[in-house]
């Protein structure tokens, strides 16, 4: 059979469409629905951008109300960051980015750089994780919400002192980082629902194991739904799976995956997407990606940006912008600063195009931006350069 190839330029479309960025849902439909890919929420207020870059009418507190209700849930999860998901999908961005239960390969991998220092003590990467998890569970067990140093500071009188490596950085002894986040998203903690910025942990219902297949296989379509043509090791990367753990959860949908071919190369993606990715939506006008949002976590940045200087420009070790999409296709970068009492939006436009024909776009959609985060209209500045 013949292997399909899929243009660069379709695949962006694709994926601009898979993570809701085509066109603006109603500010009537629910804002879960717009975390169907899980939002990470770093920088600060990262969630809440990438929501009103999604929903019309979003605001900071239709986002504490929801996490509030319960309907929004903020936790651990993706790569053991921070992320906003749906309550309905706690399953799919809890137990499904643990290791495949029972499988010591999976645990070592998932582990990391924590692994190593376990392995010469001749300890089993699954019990580790396991005693960590009840020794956490433990902590949190009066129901009392605390940060994630308290709890990391009150697992020194129930874990083994070896176990608490010195951390040059911290300047204390304290369980390995990789091994605490896993270990928390295990335990099934998640930040209180006080408020979108709100620091300190609770206890939630534990992940099931007994779920995890079903929702691994979910997370997997997930993936490729927002992601495709994409290969099994983007999944690992952008889960915090291993890459084999990753590799035998998309073999396991054999019947729901096909292999495509992405400028030259061998990528993956749902059969009943390969249409959609031939032939995708085609939107446009203007959208400013906030920093952070999922859709600038896709791996293969040169399907994005071809240029090398762009990739540059976009991806940068600290303070990254957000991307401006013009008609599904990048066109600048972009970021906002406070000066004084103004929120200031400063827009970077690569192509050549008419900055006239397109400030009012980019102006409506600052003016969204400032709105979800209660900026006066009357406080906002806007200023492009080319």
């Amino acid at each position: 059979m013949e292997v399909v190839s899929v243009a660069p330029t379709d695949a962006v479309a694709f994926r601009v469409a898979g993570h809701g960025l085509d066109e603006r849902r109603s500010p009537r439909s629910s804002l879960a629905a717009a975390a169907r890919i899980a939002l990470p929420d770093y920088p600060k207020g990262a969630a809440l951008r990438a929501l009103a870059a999604r929903r019309a009418g979003v605001h900071v507190g239709s986002l504490d109300e929801a996490l509030a209700r319960g309907t929004l849930v903020r936790a651990p999860s993706l790569r053991g960051t921070t992320h906003v998901f749906a309550a309905s999908d706690a399953a799919l961005y809890t137990v499904a980015v643990l290791p495949t239960p029972g499988d010591e390969h999976a645990a070592r991998a998932a582990m990391g750089s924590a692994w190593p220092p376990f392995e010469a003590l001749g300890i089993a990467a699954v019990d580790v994780i396991d005693r960590v998890t009840r020794a956490i569970v433990d902590v949190v067990d009066d129901g009392r919400p605390r940060s994630k140093g308290a709890i990391s500071e009150a697992l020194h009188s129930r874990l083994p002192e070896a176990w608490e490596p010195w951390c040059q950085r911290c300047g204390v002894h304290h369980v390995p980082d990789p091994l605490f986040r896993l270990a928390v998203i295990a335990a099934g903690l998640r930040f209180t629902g006080a408020g979108h910025d709100s620091s300190e942990l609770v206890a939630a219902s534990r992940p099931d194991p007994a779920e995890h297949p079903t929702a691994r296989a979910e997370l997997v379509r997930r993936f490729l739904a927002a992601y495709a043509p994409a290969p099994a090791r983007a999944l690992a990367v952008w889960s915090g799976l291993g890459p084999a753990d990753a590799g035998g959860s998309v073999a396991a949908l054999v019947d729901e995956v096909v292999q495509l071919r992405l400028d030259g190369r061998p990528a993956l993606a749902l059969a009943a997407d390969v249409d959609r990715l031939l032939h995708p939506p085609a939107p446009t006008g203007v959208r400013l990606v906030p920093a952070g949002d999922p859709f600038l976590h896709q791996r293969d940045r040169a399907t994005l940006l071809p240029d090398p200087e762009h990739r540059r420009r976009l991806w940068r070790a600290a303070g990254a912008p957000g991307l401006v999409l013009h008609d599904a296709a990048p066109g600048g970068v972009w970021r906002q600063r406070r000066d004084d009492h103004h929120l200031v939006f400063e827009v970077e436009l690569w192509a050549v195009m008419s900055t006239e024909e397109l400030r009012p776009a980019i102006e409506a959609e600052a003016a969204v931006l400032a709105a979800a985060q209660a900026v006066d209209p009357g406080d906002v500045r806007l200023r492009i350069d080319m």
